[in-house]
């Protein structure tokens, strides 16, 4: 049974980075313009991962439970901002290679 709470805290874990990957993007794309859905992606965030804590301390009692949620977090959100730097250097090279590839076609 603990095995099961766990798996799903930690499927848990991952869609709390997804939505808070999700709602930085939103924000920094377009900040004028997406306002309900950065509200949206926070509160998706915020509630997954309480969900999420509140199933590991079910599963390993208070103390024991909310380590494994920080060592869970802190593993979803050191790959989502692994992730993250490296889809911002692949645009900034596709940015870089860009202008270069229009000099030489004239376009």
């Amino acid at each position: 049974m603990e095995w099961l709470l766990l798996t799903v805290g930690l499927v848990l874990c991952g869609v709390s980075c997804f939505y808070f990957l999700k709602a930085n993007e939103c924000a920094c794309a377009n900040a004028k313009h997406c306002k309900k859905p950065i509200d949206f992606y926070w509160i998706a965030a915020i509630s997954s991962a309480v969900l999420a804590l509140s199933l590991c301390c079910l599963a390993f009692h208070s103390q024991l439970g909310s380590l494994i949620w920080l060592v869970m977090m802190a593993g979803c959100f050191s790959g989502t901002s692994w992730a993250g730097v490296r889809r911002s250097k692949r645009k900034c090279q596709k940015r870089m290679t860009k202008p270069t590839n229009d000099l030489l076609t004239n376009g």
